[in-house]
């Protein structure tokens, strides 16, 4: 500590001077960037053994004029200093991502983990994401996860840990897909390759092996565990697909609206619980829904703020 503060003096000294060296500037940023108590103490007695004592009205002119100038010197040492200390503190501080209607973001994590962000949903990466021992953020909405493994200086596993609004994700390294929007009954969570473990509200933690999904539902609490999903079902989203598989048509359309943040209704022909087997492209809105048309025989029609579903022979001509 001692050398560390004798460095500080030093440096600051050569600051007053203006003989400070670039390189010699950075480590004194960096001497002092992690403790604010260091800089506050250092600030204090480099203000003391140099200022407090002076009095200046006992001073000829140029003397006030010289004092003046180096009391002015040092505060403009102390602003500059705490400026760009601040500045570089403000760096570490929550993130948030998000996507509008539509849209996808690929996201690149500092620690190497990849997330692709679906349509209408946020991410929020913790302040201490690069510091702890467990990287936290939390999700509302879908992502498509590809975590990458992490140590600390002493070589001990940093844990990345996923929150929703009901379930907690904890994983090392490993490749999963989280669907929990704000406002939905149901949450799920696909598992690709590795291992995680779960833990839903207060609960109890338990794992989830690769090929398993939870799907689970808010309202009534119910779980439900689906094994040998295949990926391509659950997130062909993130390679410009979307599939649906054994789905009724409401839930299809419900699906539609929650990532291109439109209003689908069907007309009274239309039965919305008939179970389909669909793979459209992920685009614009108005190319996915020329695909839908054609896939699926139907007509979707503007009406109003949303759209209303008919069969083809509902057409007039």
């Amino acid at each position: 500590m001692e050398d560390k503060s004798n460095q500080i003096q030093k440096l600051l000294s050569k600051y007053k001077d203006n003989s400070i060296t670039s390189s010699e500037f950075e480590e004194l940023i960096t001497l002092m960037k992690n403790d604010d108590l260091t800089l506050k103490s250092e600030m204090s007695a480099h203000w003391q053994s140099n200022y407090s004592a002076v009095d200046v009205s006992q001073s000829k002119s140029k003397g006030k004029q010289l004092i003046y100038l180096r009391l002015a010197a040092s505060v403009l040492i102390i602003i500059a200093l705490w400026f760009l200390l601040t500045i570089d503190k403000s760096q570490d501080q929550t993130m948030v991502y998000s996507t509008g209607n539509g849209e996808v973001l690929n996201i690149e994590l500092n620690d190497g983990s990849v997330v692709m962000l679906n349509a209408n949903s946020e991410l929020t990466v913790a302040s201490d994401f690069d510091h702890s021992m467990v990287r936290q953020v939390n999700l509302e909405g879908e992502a498509y996860f590809k975590v990458a493994k992490s140590e600390d200086d002493n070589h001990k596993k940093r844990g990345f840990q996923v929150k929703t609004a009901d379930i907690v994700i904890d994983v090392l390294g490993t490749i999963f897909n989280v669907n929990a929007r704000k406002g939905e009954q149901r949450q799920e969570v696909f598992l690709e390759e590795g291992s995680i473990h779960y833990q839903i509200a207060e609960g109890e933690k338990k794992p989830l092996m690769p090929g398993e999904k939870i799907v689970y539902d808010d309202k009534t609490s119910e779980l439900v565990i689906q094994k040998n999903i295949d990926v391509d079902g659950v997130a062909s989203w993130t390679k410009g697909i979307l599939s649906y598989h054994d789905e009724t048509l409401g839930d299809v359309l419900r699906n539609l609206e929650l990532l291109f943040g439109i209003s689908l209704k069907c007309s009274d022909d239309i039965e919305a619980e008939r179970r389909i087997n669909l793979g459209v492209p992920y685009m614009d809105w108005e190319n996915t829904k020329k695909a839908l048309e054609m896939a699926l025989g139907i007509v979707i029609e503007k009406e109003g703020h949303g759209y209303l579903i008919l069969n083809n022979d509902q057409i007039s001509d």
